[in-house]
């Protein structure tokens, strides 16, 4: 979904030449990189103390509850200092204040674009702006706030995370049919089937798995709605959602594949039939084949 987010397009289209383009997608990149890889390593060893805590007797903190918390577990180490603890206070803050920040930034130049498409004065137009923004983003908080509340086994602040989920299982059917179209050898037609092979090759993973039409819908949504059976399987104890149940790092691995051969095996076919067609048509044969 982070190909598609409007964010980071409008940090392309206001670099100032395509050399600053490039400088900055390189330093960020590193940077995101080095900043991922430390906290993954971080985890994994907040993970391992996790599982030496549990295995305590008496047992020691309190174990994790979901995984997106597991960075956190440095709060629940008794070594842990204050400054640390304050530390990694301002941390959560920055990075969800930053989140924030680019997708409302992203929201507002959106909206921009279109009332300058009407062609309204600068002053009525930053006035009609700034109302649709406090429009757009007051319900968000309001939805954010009361998520945060909402604990309980099912509740929306472990389950917010499915709606990630969600969209990263569509866009994920659209990266190499959408990006491929930029090449002259990727037909339209081309680019329509990845894109529906993508979605349908989930579809038959949840047909295949369940053995229901229905668990195939339930499968786009990374979830297990109208799926009675679901258990966990392999290295996972999650039976479902878009994270941690065995099957999502199998299908957002596979599915570009899928997509890739969809996109290029019919944009191949149709080209290949277009050059056969236009053969016959040097050689006088049209009406005698490929028509």
């Amino acid at each position: 979904a982070e190909v598609l987010n409007l964010a980071f397009w409008q940090r392309i289209y206001a670099a100032k030449d395509e050399k600053e383009l490039k400088k900055g997608f390189l330093v960020g990149a590193s940077l995101v990189s080095m900043l991922t890889f430390l906290f993954g390593v971080s985890c994994l060893l907040l993970k391992a103390n996790d599982i030496r805590q549990r295995e305590e007797c008496p047992t020691e903190g309190n174990s994790i509850p979901a995984p997106p918390f597991t960075f956190f577990e440095i709060l629940d180490m008794p070594s842990t200092t204050g400054f640390t603890r304050h530390l990694v206070f301002i941390l959560a803050l920055c990075t969800i204040a930053s989140c924030a920040d680019s997708f409302q930034t992203a929201i507002t130049s959106v909206i921009s674009r279109e009332v300058i498409r009407q062609g309204l004065d600068d002053m009525k137009g930053l006035a009609l702006g700034e109302v649709l923004v406090v429009i757009v983003n007051i319900p968000a908080m309001a939805f954010a706030i009361h998520a945060a509340k909402d604990t309980g086994p099912d509740g929306l602040a472990v389950k917010l995370t499915d709606l990630f989920g969600m969209a990263d299982i569509f866009t994920i059917t659209l990266v190499i049919p959408l990006f491929s179209g930029l090449w002259k050898f990727v037909t339209p037609m081309g680019s329509f089937a990845g894109m529906f092979m993508g979605i349908f090759y989930i579809l038959v993973w949840g047909w295949v798995e369940y053995g229901t039409f229905v668990a195939g819908f339930a499968n786009l949504t990374m979830m297990c709605w109208g799926v009675k059976e679901a258990k966990p399987e392999g290295y996972s104890p999650y039976a479902c959602g878009p994270w941690y149940a065995w099957r999502s790092a199998m299908l957002f691995t596979t599915i570009p594949l899928v997509t890739f051969v969809a996109t290029y095996g019919w944009s191949w076919t149709e080209n290949m039939w277009r050059a056969m067609n236009k053969l016959f048509e040097q050689r006088g044969l049209v009406g005698k084949a490929f028509i």
